[in-house]
């Protein structure tokens, strides 16, 4: 089916923007104001038992909420809460996880940065300013969960980096909190999550390990 058959009042399903082991992600634009925004939905999986599908519902609405919540530049914004009613229903009856909901985020229009680094020109490494934005928008949002919301993301890659072009000016933006937990500073985690080559040592070296907030800088 050709994505812009499907629309809901004046939203018009346009693209798919990415597809996951767990779900996918599509752009959808308000052909009266120009809006975008993404949304991401989980897909069906029959080789889940029932626990796994019970913490999948879990960590999903607790992402869903987080992200209608977290209010700063430097994070992308749930907007559940903000976006109309019926077309949210509409979303929800498409959703193969009824009667979980969608999540709604805005739509970053630059792609993520795992992207950005595969580009050929960017083949030696990025400029000195790049790196600086990049690392000062991450020091902002994990500063951001860490002192605001005691949350601890646990999943900080390329791929959780999304970037959005306005204004001439190319903003970094933390997305993806599947695998984000509430913390305390002495809370203590023996789940090992998070992508190889990103995750902490002491995550991957002892069978129970502390939160120290302290393991998403060293991602």
């Amino acid at each position: 089916m050709n994505n812009s058959s499907v629309t809901f009042g004046t939203w018009q399903l346009k693209r798919q923007l990415g597809l996951g082991g767990f779900g996918d992600v599509h752009l959808w634009q308000n052909v009266e104001t120009g809006q975008n925004i993404a949304t991401k939905s989980l897909k069906e999986n029959a080789n889940l038992s029932k626990d796994e599908i019970a913490k999948l519902k879990q960590r999903w609405q607790q992402e869903s909420d987080w992200m209608s919540n977290l209010e700063t530049t430097y994070i992308v914004r749930g907007l559940n809460k903000k976006v109309d009613k019926q077309f949210l229903a509409f979303l929800t009856e498409r959703h193969a996880w009824q009667p979980l909901q969608p999540i709604v985020m805005e739509y970053c229009n630059g792609g993520d940065l795992r992207s950005q680094l595969m580009l050929v020109e960017n083949t030696n490494g990025l400029t000195e300013f790049e790196v600086r934005e990049i690392l000062n928008a991450l020091r902002h949002a994990i500063e951001f969960l860490h002192t605001k919301c005691r949350i601890e993301h646990r999943d900080l890659k390329p791929d959780n980096v999304v970037i959005h072009n306005v204004d001439g000016r190319r903003i970094y933006k933390l997305t993806d909190f599947g695998f984000a937990r509430t913390i305390t500073e002495n809370t203590m985690l023996k789940s090992i999550v998070g992508t190889r080559n990103y995750v902490a040592p002491e995550v991957l070296d002892t069978a129970e390990y502390k939160i120290p907030l302290t393991i998403g800088r060293w991602a």
